[in-house]
């Protein structure tokens, strides 16, 4: 199965130049953990997940909290990204991202994903944003081919 027959559609994206604080509510409001960062072009420069908001905070935080039995502090975690609200997505993004194309297999993205540990991953057309697969993307495709 190609993966233009189960990807998210109706995508959404963000600009470089938002707030991190615009962010966490475009997340919010979509029920994301990541979401693709465009250009005026609307050329994927980059991903942006819940995880950098994280790591750009307290950068050894993210690494701490892997650990099950670390305690948090979670005022100090507070604190940082309330100093963060106003801070730029071009600032915590990540450059270097995994992308597929509509011509992909569903196979070769999952084993892309899961390699990689993502939970989501953009598609492509020349550059161009057409699509987002999720994790739950696949789940429900599996449980639609089940039926038939």
């Amino acid at each position: 199965m190609k993966i233009k027959e189960i990807m998210y559609k109706d995508i959404s994206s963000v600009d470089p130049e938002i707030s991190i604080e615009i962010l966490l509510k475009v997340l919010t409001k979509h029920h994301r953990s990541s979401i693709p960062v465009v250009n005026d072009d609307n050329e994927v420069i980059g991903m942006v997940q819940v995880e950098d908001i994280i790591r750009g905070s307290l950068p050894s935080y993210y690494n701490m909290i892997q650990n099950t039995s670390f305690i948090p502090d979670m005022n100090q975690l507070f604190k940082r990204l309330n100093s963060m609200k106003t801070q730029k997505v071009k600032d915590i993004m990540q450059t270097k991202f995994i992308s597929a194309t509509e011509e992909d297999t569903n196979t070769y993205v999952a084993d892309l994903m899961i390699k990689n540990n993502l939970q989501s991953i953009p598609i492509l057309r020349n550059k161009k944003l057409v699509g987002v697969v999720d994790r739950i993307d696949f789940l429900s495709s599996l449980l639609v081919d089940e039926r038939k």
